[in-house]
């Protein structure tokens, strides 16, 4: 994760999220750290208890390590303290996974009002966690695909969902509901980088349909059927 403007609802939401994963996703693609971690900040019902967060934020504030944006609700670290710490830890990929993690389950999947923003709030750290190298388990694919798309970088967003349409292809098999909508979401991409006979492949087997090559010759169409997969 950069280490800039972290937004301070990112937990809150991944927490959210979490809880609504069935049980059997959760234990497949949730790092038991984070779970354990989040856990930490929960009441006894259980719901996220803001006031032991905001505890734990005034602590490590108080050893100087972090800087609290009350006005824009953001946290950063100096640069030398991530580095410090991205050296000196035991288990860097297994931190990378916990950061992607938590980004893709914070990343709102809809097209309200605030999601836009928020996608723009979190793409600096899409960036920086998937520049690590370490694989994205492929419930966690689309959100960062979606985030590059949403703000105009094409090119990332297609690479991500390449990524995701293999991973699932290879999960689920190629004619799996998940693996069509990956398709699909893959074909919108290419759209956007004017590939249109790979977009109205891709998209003619994402819908089991051939009838829609006219739809991707409309320059600069959003596409209202875009699925989280």
């Amino acid at each position: 994760m950069h280490h800039q403007s972290i937004p301070f609802f990112l937990f809150n939401h991944t927490y959210e999220s979490l809880s609504e994963l069935e049980t059997d996703d959760r234990e497949l693609s949730v790092p038991s750290v984070l779970t354990n971690f989040l856990s930490t900040f929960t009441t006894e019902k259980p719901t996220w208890n803001e006031l032991r967060f905001l505890q734990l934020i005034g602590e490590v504030r108080s050893f100087s390590l972090i800087e609290f944006d009350s006005l824009n609700q953001t946290i950063s670290f100096h640069p030398l303290v991530q580095l410090w710490a991205r050296h000196h830890s035991c288990a860097i990929d297994g931190a990378i996974r916990v950061t992607q993690t938590i980004l893709a389950l914070a990343t709102p999947t809809g097209d309200g009002m605030t999601d836009y923003p928020t996608r723009k709030s979190l793409l600096l750290h899409f960036r920086d966690s998937l520049e690590s190298g370490c694989q994205l388990h492929h419930s966690y694919l689309w959100p960062a695909g979606k985030t590059f798309r949403n703000n105009g970088l094409y090119a990332e967003a297609a690479s991500v969902l390449e990524q995701s349409l293999k991973a699932k292809q290879c999960t689920f098999g190629p004619e799996h509901p998940d693996t069509l909508k990956s398709m699909n979401n893959l074909a919108h991409s290419y759209s956007d980088l004017a590939r249109h006979t790979e977009a109205s492949e891709a998209q003619r087997r994402g819908y089991g349909t051939a009838s829609t090559h006219t739809w991707f010759r409309a320059s600069g169409h959003v596409d209202k059927h875009e699925q989280p997969c």
